[in-house]
């Protein structure tokens, strides 16, 4: 296994693993408080950033084919580096 694709693996687990949580909350919500529609409407949003270090580096945009994909599971996560220059925008 690569470092790349043992990022990729990593990261995947991870966000599998918050999707999971939230059907968790959804449930409690449901059976606890008896909100049958508790986090009904939710919608979500996959979005993995690496490269943190902040170098002073010139980027480039989004690739276009991410720019119209709806990053809804954890395999068509959003893939941000950190010297992206939306990135900076985020912070």
């Amino acid at each position: 296994m690569t470092i790349g694709s043992s990022f990729l693996w990593s990261s995947l687990k991870q966000l599998k693993g918050a999707e999971c949580f939230v059907s968790y909350c959804r449930e409690i919500g449901r059976l606890f408080w008896n909100q049958p529609d508790f986090l009904q409407d939710y919608q979500y949003r996959f979005v993995s950033i690496k490269n943190i270090s902040m170098s002073k580096t010139t980027t480039s945009s989004r690739k276009s084919s991410q720019k119209s994909e709806i990053h809804d599971q954890p395999e068509k996560m959003l893939k941000i580096s950190a010297q992206a220059k939306h990135f900076q925008e985020l912070i």
